[in-house]
Order: structure tokens, then C-alpha cells, then sequence
């Protein structure tokens, strides 16, 4: 039955229908089938893109930043959410973004952004959300036991209070701050990288240049500085 799917998405002439029906194939495996339903996903969003289709392109977006949440591709998450949530946004698509904010909230958790996460966390916690990602309470259970309670039920209700407009906007506001601090992160942590081989480089040739002097040489070098 899925290959069949897949075979008619390819068979189609048709853009909508066959990003559609990828759009189905990879809901359906995303948990029997992780890495299937990413590249599937990236499919659907390919063909959405060539044929102007923004509503399918924001599912795709969606479901691609959920995927890669779940695998620690932080970048590919932050880029596909910000898509998504502008789309949703525009068109006042606010139940649909729900299921975004939720997402959102479990990737700044793990980038250890746990104030902005429980600010969206209550955007989160919607019906429509809880249906499509049920797997956020860990993320909700998780934000109460890092910042306690009291915490996070204020923080919580500031997000509630938010209008839908004002949501989507700090939702874009955190994934811009969130993108540069972890852009900044990497790039420290290449330096850092770069800098311990340079070191490990001349602490090689240091050795390998002490291993070359005869037994002699050190004891003649003490006696004659």
C-alpha cells in the first residue's frame, strides 16, 4: 500500500496531488519510519516550492521541523518552523501554528532557552496541538521540573495572554535569537577545535624533534647553553 502511494506521486502530473499524497506517506511513517518519512517530507516541500503551493509547502515545513527536532538537526528545525509559523501567520491560520509553538518549545529546550519555551508552551497545549503532538507534555513536564511551578505557570500565562498576532511575532522574534546563538555556538566550538589540533600540531613536531637528537645532544646543550 505505500509503495503504491509512492508510485502515484510519481505517476501524477499533477503538483498538488503528488505533494499531497507525500504529505500523508510521510505523517503516516514518521514514527515507524523516521528517516522514510524526512525524505519524503523534503519531496513534498520540493514540489510544493516549484508549483507556488504555500499551504502544503507550510505542512511540509511543519512536519520537517518535527522530524528534525527529534534527531538534534537544530538548524533544519529553527529554518523549517520559521517558514511554517510566517505562512500560518499571514493567512490567520492560528490553530494549525498550535502545533508549531508546541514544536518550537521542545527545540528551545533543548538549545537551554527553557524561559522562551514555557512563554510558548501554552500556544502549545491546545487540543489541535495535543492530537498532533502528543509527545509534548514530556516537554511541558520537563520545563516545570527545570524551572519549578511558580515559574513556569507565570511565565506560562504570559504566553496565554498573548494575542495571535503577538504570539506568531515572539515565535519569529525567539527562532532569530535562538538561530544566532546557536550559529555563534558552532562557530566557537569549529575555533575551539581548530585551535586544539593547532596545538596538538606543535606538540607533534616538538616530540618528533626530540626524538631525533642523539643521547648525547641534551646533556652537551646543558654543559654549553
Amino acid at each position: 500500500m505505500s509503495r503504491g502511494l509512492l508510485a502515484t506521486a510519481d505517476a501524477t502530473d499533477n503538483p498538488h496531488v503528488a505533494s499531497y499524497i507525500l504529505l500523508g506517506y510521510g505523517i503516516a511513517h514518521r514514527h515507524a519510519d523516521p528517516v522514510a518519512a524526512y525524505g519524503v517530507h523534503r519531496r513534498g516541500l520540493e514540489i510544493a516550492q516549484r508549483s507556488g503551493n504555500r499551504e502544503l509547502e507550510s505542512y511540509h515545513a511543519g512536519n520537517l521541523a518535527r522530524l528534525a527536532v527529534s534527531h538534534g538537526e537544530i538548524t533544519v528545525g529553527l529554518e523549517n518552523l520559521r517558514f511554517a509559523i510566517q505562512v500560518w501567520h499571514d493567512s490567520g491560520a492560528y490553530q494549525i501554528m498550535s502545533s508549531a509553538h508546541a514544536v518550537l518549545a521542545a527545540l528551545l529546550v533543548q538549545l537551554g532557552r527553557y524561559e522562551s519555551a514555557a512563554t510558548l508552551s501554552a500556544a502549545g497545549d491546545s487540543p489541535f496541538a495535543s492530537a498532533t503532538y502528543p509527545e509534548f507534555q514530556a516537554t511541558i513536564t520537563h520545563l516545570r521540573d527545570v524551572l519549578g511551578d511558580d515559574r513556569y505557570e507565570s511565565l506560562a500565562r504570559i504566553g496565554a495572554d498573548m494575542t495571535n498576532a503577538a504570539r506568531a511575532n515572539y515565535a519569529l522574534d525567539q527562532i532569530d535569537l535562538a538561530r544566532a546563538a546557536h550559529t555563534q555556538t558552532r562557530a566557537c566550538a569549529k575555533c575551539s577545535q581548530i585551535a586544539a589540533c593547532r596545538v596538538q600540531t606543535r606538540t607533534l613536531a616538538v616530540v618528533k624533534r626530540a626524538s631525533r637528537l642523539r643521547p648525547g645532544d641534551a646533556s652537551a646543550r646543558r654543559t654549553h647553553p
